[in-house]
């Protein structure tokens, strides 16, 4: 699932970077620096003498010129009509700003998209689960408390880590668990490491893990939001058994 999410990122990453490379070198040749030709060379020459030419008017005086055209030579185009003593007129390009807005937001949302799905496959919605158990997980400073209700041991069992002292919640691979959590004093984090779930749990108020585990062995269960002095030491321990 992971693998071919990569793929598509790193199709349209390629696709992307292509197109983004190769527009700038386009630019890069198109828009290079040109010895002027003897056209641009007499028009450059008339707007300097003219700009001459208005000053010493300014000042009294006159300045009479005339600068004769090369044989052959035709009008240089003034694309940009640029005219001395005016700011250049400036180009919007609709057409273009909206091709470079529409285009790269439709592309984010169809990753968006296509992003969502394996967060529904890896964690499904507890509203949608069917035939699962209640575990109750509790947080304190700076301990894990676990209850299994009325489920049997085989379901769902709790002990004490005879090496550690950790406390243990064993639960049945590929049974469904809907883990509600709750806090007594601060806000705690229950993290099983290995499975990547995680969700806050709040003091006076429940949250919920949908949990259907597919790997036996045990796993760390610690506590991912800082709490206290003790933070760091907040562990249980989760053994999946077939």
């Amino acid at each position: 699932m992971f693998t071919d999410l990569f793929d598509d990122f790193m199709f349209w990453s390629i696709v992307v970077g292509v197109f983004t490379f190769a527009w700038m070198f386009h630019h890069l040749v198109y828009y290079r620096w040109r010895e002027p030709d003897m056209a641009t060379q007499q028009r450059n020459l008339r707007k300097k003498l003219e700009g001459m030419a208005a000053e010493m008017e300014r000042s009294g005086l006159r300045l009479d010129f005339e600068v004769a055209e090369a044989q052959g030579a035709g009008d240089f185009p003034n694309i940009d009509d640029l005219t001395v003593g005016r700011f250049p007129k400036h180009y919007h390009g609709l057409k273009l700003e909206l091709a470079w807005t529409i285009i790269p937001f439709f592309l984010i949302c169809w990753l968006a998209w296509i992003s969502w799905e394996p967060l529904d496959d890896i964690w499904p919605s507890a509203e949608e689960m069917q035939n699962y158990h209640e575990v109750g997980i509790t947080g304190q400073q700076w301990f894990w408390s676990f209850d299994c209700g009325d489920l049997t041991a085989d379901i769902c069992d709790t002990s004490v880590h005879d090496e550690t002292g950790l406390v243990v919640l064993s639960l049945k691979k590929d049974e469904s668990y809907r883990l509600n959590l709750t806090a007594v004093d601060v806000m705690h984090s229950p993290y099983i490491v290995q499975y990547g779930l995680k969700e806050d749990a709040v003091p006076g108020q429940y949250t919920v893990i949908a949990f259907t585990p597919n790997e036996s062995g045990s796993f760390f269960l610690d506590c991912a939001e800082y709490c206290g002095d003790r933070h760091a030491y907040m562990t249980a321990i989760v053994v999946i058994h077939d």
